[in-house]
């Protein structure tokens, strides 16, 4: 899909992951202003991270794909990520996005409930489409520079939300603590020291699976410096919608 410049409004809107397949215009789409400080270091652990997706991540994904059915892998993922409506309601609220902040309650609302803990996505029938905010974007929103762009192991790229993903996880902290409190510590499902752990891996293989895309795909010797433009417009992207 190609879109000419519009104040990023069609855009904005309409990308929701940055596996979508959008071509944005030069007019919108910046390659070369995308501060890299740490080219160096990032270029060395984007090939480290190429493989170990390339030897380790995308065969077990794969494994994992056809041994547990889409529904349930679905599910998985729509349970973790419910969780994340409450820092999206929070960092809505900070960038008095109140509409956001009534969609995003509204969503963990119905989902943890109707949608049986969150892993049906009940809340987009009635209309309340997910609409992800982070701390980065809050501090985005109100202009605190990006700083530069950094490849994460394993993780892959970020700019200003590696901070922003702590301050995240301790807006989620107190729900599932007491959510697996409840369902795991209390039934002696599963010890508490594991859950870390577990969830990690579970997280991140499924989340592995779910995604078609590989490193190389691109099949461009320039690979490095098309993902840090995507990523680094696709969350310009995000931050301005």
């Amino acid at each position: 899909v190609t879109v000419e410049r519009d104040e990023y409004g069609i855009i904005a809107n309409s990308i929701t992951s940055l596996d979508e397949d959008y071509l944005i215009s030069d007019r919108v789409f910046e390659f070369t202003t995308v501060d890299d400080s740490l080219g160096a270091y990032n270029r060395r652990m984007y090939a480290i991270n190429t493989q170990l997706d390339d030897k380790i991540l995308y065969p077990i994904s794969r494994v994992y794909k056809h041994i547990v059915p889409k529904p349930i892998r679905t599910g998985i993922s729509n349970f973790s990520s419910n969780f994340s409506e409450i820092p999206t309601t929070v960092n809505s609220l900070l960038q008095l996005k109140f509409g956001k902040a009534l969609n995003s309650a509204g969503r963990f609302l119905i989902n943890s409930t109707i949608g049986l803990a969150g892993t049906i996505d009940v809340a987009k029938s009635f209309g309340l489409k997910k609409d992800p905010e982070t701390f980065g974007d809050t501090l985005g929103y109100y202009g605190v520079y990006s700083g530069s762009y950094l490849v994460l192991p394993i993780l892959g790229p970020t700019v200003r939300d590696t901070g922003g993903m702590f301050v995240d996880s301790a807006m989620t902290m107190p729900v599932k603590a007491f959510v697996y409190d409840k369902a795991l510590y209390d039934t002696n499902i599963l010890d508490q020291e594991l859950t870390g752990p577990i969830e990690a891996t579970i997280n991140g293989i499924n989340t592995r699976s779910l995604l078609s895309i590989k490193y190389g795909d691109l099949n461009s010797p320039f690979e490095y410096d098309l993902v840090k433009a995507l990523y680094f417009n696709y969350r310009k992207l995000q931050i301005i919608k």
